[in-house]
């Protein structure tokens, strides 16, 4: 065992390095070196938390400059960080932190984003988050932040990706948050757009074709 952690204390040596440094890489907008040591250091959960928030900051408000954000959003989905960040959340089931920055970030990188709401899906995103809120399911933050990236991944208006939430237990899970957490107005607030988008709006729509021979 001392061998081991003989071994061992490089590592962890360089990703506390690692850690210290990734205020600097945020600073210089250094998406690339931040996606790059999050690889690096998979089992870290420190490096995974620093690098989850330092992410969702470099997107950037929305309200502030909306094309600033797209770029920053591009520019951080160009690097693989949609994928390092459920790297994160999968090799890190077990801690809020790591969940609750991953998800931020995620939402963060979905917001009005089609491209970046359909890569999330498409890599197993929606699970994820699932797997995340049912987990944590006693932390608020954690089903705020859960709650968010299924309503922007549902907002895409597509089926394909509001099926998927429904299959993955999604809305089960939103429900069961909202009726734990009853005076967290804006959890109620997110948990009801999501149910909107995964249920209300495609029955509307199943009615319509139905009732008026509509084709879509």
């Amino acid at each position: 065992m001392l061998a081991d952690a003989e071994w061992l204390a490089p590592f962890f040596a360089a990703a506390e390095t690692f850690i210290i440094q990734v205020p600097l890489l945020q600073a210089d907008e250094n998406w690339t070196a931040l996606a790059i040591g999050m690889r690096t250091y998979r089992s870290h959960a420190r490096v995974q938390e620093a690098g989850c928030t330092a992410l969702l900051k470099l997107v950037g408000d929305p309200a502030a400059n909306a094309d600033t954000v797209k770029k920053n959003q591009d520019g951080i989905v160009s690097v693989g960080g949609i994928i390092v960040i459920l790297a994160a959340m999968r090799a890190h089931a077990g801690d809020a932190n790591v969940q609750v920055q991953a998800c931020c970030a995620l939402q963060s990188l979905s917001w009005n984003n089609d491209n970046n709401q359909l890569v999330i899906a498409g890599s197993g995103g929606i699970i994820v988050v699932v797997a995340a809120m049912t987990a944590h399911e006693g932390l608020v933050s954690m089903q705020l932040s859960g709650c968010l990236v299924l309503r922007n991944v549902a907002s895409h208006n597509s089926s394909t990706a509001q099926e998927s939430i429904a299959s993955a237990g999604g809305i089960d899970t939103v429900v069961a948050a909202m009726g734990a957490h009853t005076l967290e107005l804006d959890l109620q607030e997110q948990g009801c757009a999501v149910h909107k988008l995964c249920i209300c709006i495609p029955y509307l729509i199943n009615v319509c074709v139905n009732v008026n021979h509509i084709t879509i």
